[in-house]
């Protein structure tokens, strides 16, 4: 999950836009959730968006940085790994700021 270059929208990995954006972010939720057959996240309890890309594998996964060294701007108060796909309600439920 990232901003793209212009910082407009919030992404997960190069295609799938979970929402428009404006920085700096108020206290946000993001959710993202993959099968086999693809993925669907939600940023801040809006509908949920999907695509039919499933990431390859997630031997690397960097949590406010990419591999490169590059940083995010913030701070992240909760982060909740399932060994299942949520239902995009369920989605769409948890993409909200943790209180």
């Amino acid at each position: 999950m990232r901003l793209n270059t212009s910082q407009t929208n919030i992404l997960s990995g190069n295609s799938l836009v979970l929402g428009a954006v404006t920085p700096p972010l108020p206290a946000c939720g993001v959710c993202l959730g993959w099968n086999g057959s693809g993925r669907s996240g939600s940023y801040n309890g809006a509908a949920v968006n999907s695509d039919l890309i499933a990431p390859a594998t997630a031997g690397q996964v960097y949590l406010g940085r990419n591999q490169a060294g590059l940083f995010a701007a913030g701070r992240y108060d909760s982060l909740t790994i399932w060994p299942f796909r949520a239902t995009n309600a369920a989605i769409q439920a948890k993409s909200v700021a943790y209180s």
